[in-house]
C-alpha cells in the first residue's frame, strides 16, 4: 500500500486541541521516565508460556529480546540467531514473525511450515485478537485484486475473500485494521494518499461481506478499530486540515448497524482501542515546533480522563494489552535537524537526527503507569 494506516497513525500527533480543554479533567499526568541505559546483558531464562508480553530488543545484545510482563516485570529472555531486525511478537508470546516472513516459537526457533504472506499495509500482518494467527492483505500486481487471509503460525495460509479490484496501483492501499478470530470478523480500511476512503467488514470463515461503506476525502484522518471489532472509531481531519471538508466530530461507530455509538470532540484523533475495547489512546495536541507528544487515555463512552501526558518526548510506537485495558508506549526525544554539509546558507539544516531508543511506559486502566527501567528500542 501506498501509505499505511497504522504508519500514519505511529507517525501522527497531528491533532490540534484547544487550549485547557482538560483543565480540570480527572487523570494522571505523567513525566517521561529518566531511566538509564542497562550497562550489562542480563539473561533472564525462557520466557513463560501462555503469558502476554511486551518485547524488546536488548540494547547491549541486538539478537537478544527481552520480554516483560505488564507490570513491568522482567519474565524471560529469547536468543536468537541473528539480529532479523524488526520481528512482530504475538500478543500471547506464543510466535514470533520475521520480516522475510519466517515464523518463530517463543524461544526463537524457527517454527516448520509455510512463510507469511507478503503482506500491504502492515509490516507482516495483523495479530489476532486470539493472540496467534494473523490477518494478511495482499494486492496482487497483474490484477490490482486485494485479497485478504489468515494464517497460523506452521500452517498454511487460508484464502477468505478478494476485498476489491483496482485499475491500477498507485496512493491507495487496502489494510486491515481490526482482526477478531473470536467475532469471526475482520474490518478493512483503504487508504488515498492520507486521507480513509472506504471501508469493510468481512466474515473470516467465509469472505461474506457484512458491510461496505465510503468516505468524503479530508473528511477522515484515521479510522481505527476495536480487536474485536465491534467498533470503529472514525478521527475527524479537522484539526489536521483545518480548511478542508473535515467531519464535525470524531465517531464512534458500532459495525453491526453502523449506528452513531458517542461523538467525541473533532480535535480528538484515535490511535487506538484498548484491548477490550473500553478505552482509547488519543492524541489531544499538536506541538510541531517541538514533536512533543500530548496524549489522553479516555473512557469512550463517558468522555472521562483517565491519564494524559504532555511531553517532551514524542511518541513513537504503542500497543494494547491482549483482551485488557492497558497500553504501552514508546516515548523517544524528538526528530531533530541538524547542520550538515547540506546545511550551508540558504539551505539550513538538513540532517535528521533520531533518538534510537525509547523509554517504555506502560499505562494501565486505571489511569496509573509503570516506567520499564531502561531504554529500548520496542518489538510493536
Amino acid at each position: 500500500m501506498a501509505l499505511s494506516l497504522h504508519a500514519r497513525i505511529a507517525a501522527a500527533l497531528v491533532t490540534v486541541f484547544a487550549a485547557g480543554l482538560f483543565a480540570g479533567c480527572a487523570g494522571q499526568s505523567i513525566a517521561a521516565p529518566a531511566s538509564p541505559k542497562p550497562t550489562q546483558v542480563t539473561d533472564y531464562g525462557p520466557p513463560p508460556a501462555g503469558v502476554p508480553l511486551i518485547y524488546v530488543h536488548d540494547p547491549n545484545h541486538q539478537s537478544w529480546l527481552i520480554a516483560y510482563d505488564w507490570q513491568g516485570k522482567p519474565r524471560g529472555t529469547v536468543k536468537l540467531a541473528s539480529n532479523p531486525g524488526y520481528v512482530q511478537a504475538a500478543p500471547d508470546g506464543s510466535a514470533f514473525l520475521a520480516p522475510d516472513g519466517a515464523y518463530l516459537d517463543r524461544l526463537g526457533s524457527p517454527i516448520t511450515g509455510p512463510p507469511a504472506p507478503q503482506s500491504t499495509g502492515i509490516p507482516g500482518g495483523l495479530w489476532a485478537d486470539d493472540g496467534h494467527h494473523l490477518c494478511f492483505v495482499e494486492v496482487d500486481p497483474q490484477t490490482y485484486a486485494w485479497s485478504l487471509s489468515t494464517q497460523q503460525p506452521g500452517e498454511a495460509v487460508h484464502p477468505v475473500a478478494v476485498i476489491a479490484h483496482d485499475p491500477g496501483l498507485g496512493q491507495s492501499g487496502i489494510a486491515a485494521v481490526s482482526c477478531s478470530l473470536q467475532n469471526n470478523l475482520a474490518i478493512l480500511v483503504r487508504t488515498t494518499i492520507w486521507w480513509p476512503s472506504e471501508i469493510w467488514a468481512v466474515r473470516l470463515s467465509n469472505g461474506r461481506l457484512l458491510s461496505h461503506h465510503t468516505y468524503a476525502m479530508t473528511a477522515l484522518v484515521t479510522v481505527v478499530a476495536s480487536a474485536d471489532g465491534a467498533y470503529v472509531v472514525e478521527s475527524s481531519s479537522a484539526a489536521q486540515a483545518p480548511n478542508q471538508a473535515a467531519a464535525d466530530s470524531t465517531t464512534v461507530r458500532k459495525v453491526s448497524d453502523w449506528s452513531v455509538a458517542a461523538s467525541l470532540n473533532s480535535s480528538y484523533q484515535v490511535l487506538s482501542f484498548s484491548g477490550d475495547g473500553s478505552l482509547v489512546l488519543v492524541t489531544t495536541h499538536w506541538e510541531p515546533a517541538t514533536g512533543a507528544a500530548h496524549l489522553g487515555v479516555i473512557d469512550w463512552q463517558t468522555g472521562r480522563v483517565i491519564w494524559r501526558y504532555d511531553g517532551p518526548e514524542a511518541l513513537y510506537r504503542s500497543t494494547t494489552q491482549l483482551a485488557g485495558s492497558g497500553f504501552v508506549l514508546a516515548l523517544r526525544a524528538p526528530t531533530r535537524l541538524e547542520p550538515s554539509p547540506c546545511g550551508t546558507a540558504p539551505y539550513g539544516a538538513c540532517q535528521q537526527v533520531d533518538d534510537p531508543l525509547n523509554d517504555i511506559v506502560i499505562v494501565h486502566g486505571d489511569g496509573s503507569t509503570t516506567a520499564v527501567p531502561g531504554r529500548y528500542e520496542p518489538l510493536w
